[in-house]
């Protein structure tokens, strides 16, 4: 597995698939990400991670995600689908669906956002 394809691959999908921009004037967008773990079933790639991502306005937000990737027999990813956990009430509940549990625990942690904010300002 190709770990900086892989993660083209999912921040090109967060970027331009996951987040609706159409409210944003900014055509600038950045996103970074730290992946838990991947699981394969039925052939497919399971990636848990959490994600931030913006615009050049500061647009946008962050949650984790799994997005799920088939790999083909030349090795290019694509994004099959994605699930993210539910807002409000309804969301450690879903969190606790679909992420396994040994993931949880870093998923609640902050300094996971903090992580990301140091590792956006660099991007930008």
């Amino acid at each position: 597995m190709n770990k900086k394809d892989l993660d083209a691959v999912l921040s090109d999908y967060i970027k331009n698939n996951y987040f609706n921009w159409s409210n944003v004037s900014s055509s600038e967008k950045y996103e970074v990400h730290k992946i838990y773990g991947i699981d394969e079933r039925f052939g497919l790639k399971y990636v848990y991670m959490y994600t931030l991502f913006e615009s050049g306005t500061n647009a946008g937000g962050s949650n984790p995600l799994v997005v799920i990737v088939k790999e083909d027999s030349n090795g290019t990813y694509s994004v099959v689908n994605h699930k993210a956990p539910k807002e409000g009430d309804e969301n450690w509940l879903s969190l606790k669906i679909i992420f396994p549990h040994k993931y949880l625990v870093a998923i609640n942690s902050t300094e996971t956002v903090k992580e990301l904010q140091e590792e956006m300002g660099s991007t930008k």
